[in-house]
């Protein structure tokens, strides 16, 4: 009887992984754009705000009924464009839906962020950060690359944490 049970449960994992290797994972998405954090106070009392380049990438770990699953990691630069020294780092984990009948997508995240004073004159800032973004296909597809404009934005209860993304991003 042990023996049958044993059997069962092998021959049950053996199909479940069969059936989702011939699911294929979405592609992964790179970004690249401006990104900016809320205005906060720094430490002497001066108003802060991050603004530069900020580089993304969502990674796809599942995807089920048209629903996407990624871990998302993103850095934003700041200093670059004019705003203040410091950099914001962000790790968060990612739901993406296609809208039917449009190329649009849309997308939300919970995770984790840091912002970290590079002179800016701000203490580092560490907390829970949710997003939520749309993206709009230009170009149409260019072979396996998939082009897009994407908007997203951070809320967190902390200003540096918080903030606004415009860019492109590419599925591969």
């Amino acid at each position: 009887m042990r023996l049958s049970r044993l059997a069962l449960l092998s021959a049950t994992a053996a199909f479940a992984a069969t059936a989702s290797a011939q699911v294929p994972l979405p592609k992964v998405r790179a970004s690249i754009g401006y990104g900016t954090s809320a205005e906060f106070t720094g430490d002497g009392g001066d108003k802060v705000r991050i603004d530069g380049i900020q580089f993304g990438a969502d990674i796809p770990v599942h995807a089920i009924l048209g629903f996407q699953f990624a871990l998302s990691p993103s850095i934003l630069l700041g200093g670059g464009i004019g705003g203040d020294d410091g950099d914001v780092y962000r790790l968060l984990f990612t739901v993406r839906r296609d809208i039917p009948l449009t190329s649009i997508f849309v997308k939300g995240g919970l995770g984790w962020s840091s912002a970290v004073d590079r002179g800016a004159g701000f203490s580092d800032t560490n907390g829970f950060v949710a997003s939520v973004g749309v993206g709009f296909p230009i170009l149409g597809a260019l072979g396996p690359l998939s082009p897009s404009l994407e908007v997203t934005g951070y809320l967190s209860d902390k200003g540096s944490l918080s903030g606004l993304f415009i860019g492109a991003s590419v599925g591969f």
